[in-house]
């Protein structure tokens, strides 16, 4: 018994030498002195270690700031450090692109607020488009002063379409992509307005440098665009601006090479479902902020989840539409084939990875197949 006594005194004291040795370690852990009951019992607003409590301490302690996350990998690793650049953005110890500078979502400062105000993607997209159709009506390679002049035209409007969108949307912006330029106020609303106004003016005059029917077409296109920035995209109206946009933009570019032909009539209700497939894919995203505002757009009457049905159904029926549109002009060859591939593919891969937002990927594929259709049925 007395050893049995002995023994148990023995594995007392290991005991507490153990858990002194837990809570020195604590302590140092902590750097306050205390150890893990003290700090426990404190409650979530007190411990220096937890989230809580470096938020809820006054004016000790370090913050969380953004970017601390990420900073070690899932395994405890150290990422490398990075320092702060000129937008706001790290850059990579070799000093190499900004981390994520593509990225509209990570913080920049105003020179990445202007790029992403005008929506370089589709702004990019549409002049290409445009600037191949053109080429394509004129059955020759355009000359590099030739492409400039189209490409600067359609990208100076498609600029101020673009920064206007983000003028009217202020609002619903702040509530659901307060990353967006304007709604950070990296750029003022006032420069914006002004760069609207000489974008719109470089445009036109562009387009009247070309000759007067592409003038027309432009002034139209960019009164449809306008049209929905200011009032139409609030209303179950929202695809028609939409649609005589995207309808207007192979005549445009027909007329650009004087080349306009009655077989471009197809256009009309083809652009009609390329309009409300891209239009319920592009804003059912961000429905959320426009249900905020009480807009009551086609995509929010509709539903998030109805819209990218309607959508892909539509897509998938321009598809269709426009192969037998090409046969029955006896013009169904392996380009425009191929074009209607691609388009179906795009819709196949949203569907069956629900895509938080198709329409990247639908526009590019919607462009690839106009491209191709317009070389195979609309060139003479």
């Amino acid at each position: 018994m007395h050893h049995m006594r002995q023994a148990g005194a023995a594995c007392e004291l290991a005991a507490g030498r153990t858990e002194g040795q837990h809570d020195r370690h604590d302590r140092r852990r902590d750097g306050t002195g205390r150890g893990r009951e003290a700090a426990a019992t404190q409650g979530p607003g007190r411990d220096p270690r937890s989230v809580e409590g470096r938020r809820g301490r006054g004016g000790g302690g370090r913050r969380l700031r953004l970017g601390d996350r990420g900073r070690r990998g899932s395994r405890g690793r150290r990422r490398p450090r990075t320092r702060a650049g000129s937008g706001g953005e790290g850059l990579t110890a070799a000093g190499m692109l900004p981390a994520k500078w593509w990225d509209e979502r990570v913080p920049g400062g105003s020179a990445k607020g202007w790029l992403f105000l005008v929506h370089p993607g589709p702004s990019l997209l549409v002049t290409a488009t445009f600037v191949a159709v053109a080429a394509l009506a004129a059955r020759s390679a355009p000359s590099p002063l030739r492409v400039a002049q189209l490409a600067a035209a359609m990208l100076c409007v498609q600029f101020a379409i673009g920064i206007a969108n983000d003028l009217a949307d202020v609002a619903p912006d702040s509530l659901s992509k307060p990353y967006k330029p304007l709604a950070r106020a990296v750029v003022p609303r006032p420069a914006a307005a002004i760069a609207t106004a000489a974008l719109c003016v470089a445009g036109l005059a562009l387009a009247a440098s070309v000759n007067l029917e592409t003038l027309a077409l432009f002034a139209a296109g960019l009164t449809a665009g306008m049209s929905y920035n200011l009032g139409l995209r609030r209303t179950p109206l929202s695809p028609v601006p939409w649609w005589a946009g995207i309808g207007l933009l192979p005549l445009a570019a027909f007329a650009a090479a004087a080349a306009v032909t009655p077989r471009l009539w197809p256009v009309l209700p083809l652009s009609g479902l390329v309009a409300l497939g891209l239009h319920l894919a592009n804003a059912a995203p961000d429905l959320a902020g426009d249900r905020r505002v009480r807009h009551r757009s086609l995509p929010v009457l509709l539903g998030e989840r109805a819209s990218l049905y309607v959508s892909e159904a539509t897509l998938i029926a321009l598809a269709v539409f426009g192969l037998v549109v090409a046969g029955g002009v006896h013009r169904l060859g392996p380009w425009v084939i191929g074009g209607a591939l691609v388009l179906l593919l795009a819709v196949a891969v949203v569907s069956v990875r629900r895509e938080r937002r198709p329409f990247p990927l639908l526009a590019a594929a919607t462009a690839v197949f106009a491209a191709t259709w317009l070389a195979t049925v609309a060139v003479r």
